[in-house]
């Protein structure tokens, strides 16, 4: 399944070790991936693209960061306009706050979308 995978992804994404996240948002499909030369990278693409489409964005050097110990976690992707930001809140108080979410820090406002898990392989 992998290897059929690989065949229909855009060229820039092919080279990778591993799939961590696949998911999507009400506007972005989300990819992340572990790679050998650059480390953990984030592709995005707006929701009328396809992953066999060139990614609107990529960023790499993400940083995995543990939360707790009930299952969390965010990667940490940073940008010339600021963080993106990929976790998985394990633990909340609402069912609302519990999920995966897609948030975009530049300073100034913090956007946060909800995503939709497709896929986690760790």
């Amino acid at each position: 399944m992998q290897d059929q995978i690989k065949k229909s992804i855009h060229p820039a994404l092919k080279k990778y070790n591993y799939n961590l996240f696949l998911g999507t948002s009400e506007d972005y499909i989300i990819r992340v991936d572990d790679t050998e030369e650059k480390g953990l990278r984030y592709a995005q693409w707006s929701k009328s693209f396809t992953m066999s489409d060139e990614p609107d964005m990529m960023l790499y050097n993400g940083e995995w960061e543990q939360m707790g110990s009930g299952g969390g976690w965010q990667i940490t992707f940073q940008a010339k306009n600021g963080a993106y930001i990929v976790s998985h809140v394990a633990l909340c108080e609402t069912e609302d706050g519990c999920g995966y979410f897609l948030s975009n820090e530049n300073g100034e406002t913090h956007v946060e979308r909800e995503l939709d898990e497709t896929k986690l392989l760790k």
